[in-house]
Protein backbone atom coordinates (compact mmCIF):
# COMPACT_ATOMS: atom_id res chain seq x y z
CA UNK A 1 0.00 0.00 0.00
CA UNK A 2 1.57 3.32 -1.04
CA UNK A 3 2.22 6.00 1.66
CA UNK A 4 -0.18 8.12 -0.25
CA UNK A 5 -2.99 5.86 1.06
CA UNK A 6 -1.94 4.77 4.62
CA UNK A 7 -1.92 8.55 5.00
CA UNK A 8 -5.38 9.29 3.48
CA UNK A 9 -6.73 6.04 5.34
CA UNK A 10 -5.29 7.29 8.84
CA UNK A 11 -6.47 10.59 8.06
CA UNK A 12 -10.14 9.70 7.53
CA UNK A 13 -9.64 7.77 10.76
CA UNK A 14 -9.20 10.93 12.46
CA UNK A 15 -12.04 12.80 11.04
CA UNK A 16 -14.27 10.31 12.30
CA UNK A 17 -12.80 10.26 15.73
CA UNK A 18 -13.30 14.38 16.27
CA UNK A 19 -16.84 13.76 14.13
CA UNK A 20 -17.91 11.30 16.75
CA UNK A 21 -16.54 13.43 19.71
CA UNK A 22 -18.19 16.22 18.90
CA UNK A 23 -21.41 14.70 17.70
CA UNK A 24 -21.31 13.20 21.63
CA UNK A 25 -20.72 16.30 23.08
CA UNK A 26 -23.95 17.95 20.93
CA UNK A 27 -26.04 14.86 22.37
CA UNK A 28 -25.35 15.82 26.10
CA UNK A 29 -22.64 13.81 26.53
CA UNK A 30 -19.44 15.96 28.70
CA UNK A 31 -16.52 16.61 27.13
CA UNK A 32 -14.07 14.63 29.63
CA UNK A 33 -16.36 11.64 28.95
CA UNK A 34 -16.10 11.95 25.18
CA UNK A 35 -12.06 12.47 25.57
CA UNK A 36 -12.54 9.23 27.17
CA UNK A 37 -13.67 7.17 24.78
CA UNK A 38 -11.59 8.49 22.41
CA UNK A 39 -8.26 7.53 24.61
CA UNK A 40 -10.09 3.79 25.00
CA UNK A 41 -10.57 3.01 21.14
CA UNK A 42 -6.62 4.30 20.71
CA UNK A 43 -5.56 2.34 23.99
CA UNK A 44 -1.68 0.56 23.39
CA UNK A 45 -0.11 -1.70 25.45
CA UNK A 46 2.31 1.25 26.06
CA UNK A 47 -0.54 2.87 27.17
CA UNK A 48 -1.12 0.27 29.70
CA UNK A 49 2.57 -0.28 30.78
CA UNK A 50 2.78 3.47 31.39
CA UNK A 51 -0.33 3.93 33.95
CA UNK A 52 0.56 0.63 35.86
CA UNK A 53 4.55 2.40 36.12
CA UNK A 54 3.58 5.96 37.34
CA UNK A 55 0.47 4.89 39.02
CA UNK A 56 0.86 4.35 43.10
CA UNK A 57 1.04 0.81 43.68
CA UNK A 58 -1.82 1.16 46.68
CA UNK A 59 -3.89 2.91 44.08
CA UNK A 60 -3.68 0.31 41.26
CA UNK A 61 -4.47 -2.68 44.43
CA UNK A 62 -7.59 -0.51 45.02
CA UNK A 63 -8.17 -0.91 41.45
CA UNK A 64 -7.78 -4.56 41.74
CA UNK A 65 -4.19 -5.62 40.65
CA UNK A 66 -3.42 -7.21 43.73
CA UNK A 67 0.54 -8.48 42.86
CA UNK A 68 1.79 -4.83 42.71
CA UNK A 69 4.39 -4.34 45.32
CA UNK A 70 7.77 -2.73 46.12
CA UNK A 71 10.11 -1.18 43.61
CA UNK A 72 8.92 -1.06 39.47
CA UNK A 73 11.29 -1.77 36.20
CA UNK A 74 9.87 -1.37 32.66
CA UNK A 75 11.58 -2.88 29.86
CA UNK A 76 13.54 -5.39 31.76
CA UNK A 77 16.78 -7.10 29.43
CA UNK A 78 16.58 -10.29 30.89
CA UNK A 79 19.60 -12.15 28.98
CA UNK A 80 18.66 -13.38 25.66
CA UNK A 81 15.41 -14.38 27.19
CA UNK A 82 14.01 -11.29 25.99
CA UNK A 83 12.44 -8.21 27.46
CA UNK A 84 9.60 -8.10 30.03
CA UNK A 85 6.91 -5.45 29.86
CA UNK A 86 7.21 -4.82 33.58
CA UNK A 87 8.72 -6.00 36.90
CA UNK A 88 8.01 -5.83 40.83
CA UNK A 89 10.98 -6.23 43.59
CA UNK A 90 10.37 -6.68 46.98
CA UNK A 91 12.27 -7.79 50.20
CA UNK A 92 9.97 -9.08 52.81
CA UNK A 93 11.47 -9.46 56.19
CA UNK A 94 11.34 -12.87 57.78
CA UNK A 95 10.40 -13.68 61.29
CA UNK A 96 13.08 -15.21 63.92
CA UNK A 97 12.04 -18.53 61.82
CA UNK A 98 12.56 -17.56 58.23
CA UNK A 99 15.13 -15.98 56.14
CA UNK A 100 14.14 -12.70 54.17
CA UNK A 101 12.42 -13.25 51.09
CA UNK A 102 12.55 -11.50 47.28
CA UNK A 103 9.51 -11.71 45.82
CA UNK A 104 10.20 -10.74 42.01
CA UNK A 105 6.89 -10.54 39.89
CA UNK A 106 7.09 -10.64 36.36
CA UNK A 107 4.39 -8.71 34.37
CA UNK A 108 3.53 -9.31 30.62
CA UNK A 109 1.16 -6.97 29.07
CA UNK A 110 -1.13 -7.46 26.34
CA UNK A 111 -3.31 -5.11 24.63
CA UNK A 112 -5.84 -7.49 23.64
CA UNK A 113 -6.26 -11.18 24.75
CA UNK A 114 -4.28 -13.12 26.81
CA UNK A 115 -3.64 -16.81 25.28
CA UNK A 116 -1.15 -19.72 25.11
CA UNK A 117 1.62 -17.23 23.41
CA UNK A 118 1.48 -14.76 26.60
CA UNK A 119 1.87 -17.65 29.14
CA UNK A 120 4.96 -19.12 26.93
CA UNK A 121 6.38 -15.79 26.66
CA UNK A 122 6.33 -14.75 30.24
CA UNK A 123 7.29 -18.58 31.82
CA UNK A 124 10.30 -17.63 29.56
CA UNK A 125 11.12 -14.09 31.38
CA UNK A 126 10.45 -16.32 34.66
CA UNK A 127 12.94 -18.99 33.74
CA UNK A 128 15.36 -16.22 32.70
CA UNK A 129 15.41 -14.32 35.85
CA UNK A 130 16.14 -17.34 38.08
CA UNK A 131 18.57 -18.33 35.39
CA UNK A 132 20.15 -15.30 36.15
CA UNK A 133 19.85 -15.75 39.89
CA UNK A 134 21.60 -18.89 39.76
CA UNK A 135 24.36 -17.89 37.61
CA UNK A 136 25.02 -14.97 39.97
CA UNK A 137 25.46 -17.25 43.16
CA UNK A 138 22.48 -15.75 44.58
CA UNK A 139 21.31 -17.61 47.89
CA UNK A 140 17.94 -15.79 48.95
CA UNK A 141 15.03 -17.15 49.32
CA UNK A 142 13.32 -15.87 46.19
CA UNK A 143 9.47 -16.26 44.94
CA UNK A 144 9.20 -15.23 41.12
CA UNK A 145 5.64 -14.62 40.31
CA UNK A 146 3.76 -14.27 36.82
CA UNK A 147 1.17 -12.01 35.67
CA UNK A 148 -0.83 -11.56 32.77
CA UNK A 149 -2.77 -8.54 31.78
CA UNK A 150 -4.67 -8.33 29.19
CA UNK A 151 -8.54 -7.17 27.53
CA UNK A 152 -10.05 -10.69 27.16
CA UNK A 153 -8.80 -14.08 28.51
CA UNK A 154 -8.52 -16.88 25.62
CA UNK A 155 -11.74 -19.27 26.46
CA UNK A 156 -10.64 -22.08 24.99
CA UNK A 157 -8.26 -25.01 26.77
CA UNK A 158 -5.93 -22.52 27.88
CA UNK A 159 -8.72 -20.38 30.72
CA UNK A 160 -8.55 -23.96 32.38
CA UNK A 161 -4.43 -24.04 32.58
CA UNK A 162 -4.86 -20.34 34.58
CA UNK A 163 -5.61 -22.72 38.28
CA UNK A 164 -2.88 -24.96 37.61
CA UNK A 165 0.40 -23.09 36.57
CA UNK A 166 1.72 -21.95 40.10
CA UNK A 167 2.42 -18.46 40.74
CA UNK A 168 0.64 -17.26 38.04
CA UNK A 169 -1.99 -14.91 38.06
CA UNK A 170 -4.10 -13.41 35.22
CA UNK A 171 -6.37 -10.14 34.72
CA UNK A 172 -8.33 -8.26 32.34
CA UNK A 173 -8.63 -4.29 32.57
CA UNK A 174 -10.96 -2.28 31.66
CA UNK A 175 -10.37 1.67 30.70
CA UNK A 176 -13.10 3.86 31.19
CA UNK A 177 -13.36 7.64 31.66
CA UNK A 178 -13.00 6.87 35.72
CA UNK A 179 -9.74 5.77 34.96
CA UNK A 180 -8.53 1.68 34.78
CA UNK A 181 -10.00 -1.20 36.51
CA UNK A 182 -9.01 -4.81 36.94
CA UNK A 183 -10.47 -8.05 37.55
CA UNK A 184 -8.96 -11.15 38.37
CA UNK A 185 -9.40 -14.76 36.52
CA UNK A 186 -9.26 -17.66 37.76
CA UNK A 187 -11.64 -20.68 38.72
CA UNK A 188 -13.01 -21.15 35.26
CA UNK A 189 -15.09 -24.50 34.40
CA UNK A 190 -17.77 -25.39 32.43
CA UNK A 191 -21.60 -24.41 33.14
CA UNK A 192 -23.33 -27.40 31.29
CA UNK A 193 -20.25 -29.94 32.47
CA UNK A 194 -22.35 -32.73 31.32
CA UNK A 195 -22.57 -34.69 35.00
CA UNK A 196 -25.43 -36.81 36.25
CA UNK A 197 -26.54 -37.58 39.30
Amino acid sequence: MSAYICSRIKTIEQDCVHYLIALLVKLGCSLTASLGLFYFMNFLEKDLEQIIFETDNQFLRNRGLKYIDGEKRRQVRIGNYGIADLITIQRVQGDEFCNPILFITVFELKQNIIDYNSLKQVSRYKKGILEYLKFRNFEQNVIVRMVLVGKTVDESDFCYLIDFVEYLTVYTYDYKVDGINFESHKGYHLTKNGFYK
